[in-house]
């Protein structure tokens, strides 16, 4: 275990000090926050009310956060999967273990989301007054496991479809069900007892409460049951996720 966690941040910190672009990340944190921001103030002025105990702009700039995670996992999935850079042919000739490789590309790619998403979110806390270093501090281990969980989904579905095109197709229909079904652009309240159901069955949506109870304090669904609920299946996706994609390697 030791070995496979040593040889998998080796390859994370080689692409690390390869890849790193300062101005990269400022320029992702500037655009993140501007759309954020910007769709949110603008919505706010025409969309009043839902009994959100906050202002739209508020409301939907903590939400979307949770809809980045998933957006930025999923594309650090495909990355992996699709092998834009000869990741797979890596794999297969390389000394060291299949799972340290791919461990290592994960902390490499996740670390470089997680830092701009972790910026944007505590920048966006500071703009609706609702700073602090606890929230900083839980803010981390939430990042963590919400990208995990994505990333885990991404992986599993890429490794049970064979074609390229079908497995593209249904990332962008899970990233549609994401945004409009977990809560992040309106309220879940005014819908019908059987329709929130969809929306407890998306997995979406739990990020989407924590990172908006985080954030701007308000949530629908109880902050701990959210973080347990993402605990669990981050776990159980990621492992499911890494297991099934090394099998795919495998069996060629």
């Amino acid at each position: 275990m030791n070995n496979i966690m040593t040889e998998s941040w080796a390859i994370a910190k080689r692409d690390l000090k390869k890849r790193y672009s300062i101005w990269k990340d400022i320029i992702s944190i500037i655009f993140i926050f501007a759309i954020l921001i910007g769709a949110g103030f603008g919505l706010n002025k025409i969309i009043k009310n839902q009994n959100l105990g906050q202002s739209y702009d508020s409301f939907f700039a903590s939400g979307m956060i949770g809809v980045f995670i998933a957006i930025l996992a999923m594309s650090i999935g495909i990355d992996l999967v699709i092998d834009r850079r000869g990741f797979n042919k890596l794999l297969l000739v390389a000394p060291v273990s299949r799972i340290s490789i791919i461990l290592g590309k994960t902390i490499y790619l996740f670390i470089n989301s997680l830092k701009t998403l972790f910026v944007t979110a505590i920048i966006t806390m500071i703009y609706f007054n609702t700073f602090s270093m606890l929230k900083v501090i839980v803010l981390v281990p939430i990042i963590i496991f919400s990208t995990l969980l994505f990333l885990g989904i991404t992986l599993i579905i890429a490794s049970l479809i064979k074609k390229q095109n079908t497995a593209d197709t249904i990332f962008q229909i899970i990233l549609f069900f994401f945004m409009f079904f977990s809560g992040a652009m309106y309220s879940i309240n005014p819908f019908p007892e059987i329709v929130k159901y969809i929306f407890y069955i998306n997995p979406a949506t739990y990020v989407v409460e924590v990172f908006r109870y985080i954030i701007s304090g308000s949530t629908f669904i109880n902050f701990y049951v959210s973080t347990t609920v993402i605990i669990i299946l981050a776990v159980v996706f990621s492992s499911l996720g890494i297991y099934l994609y090394d099998k795919k390697l495998r069996d060629g």
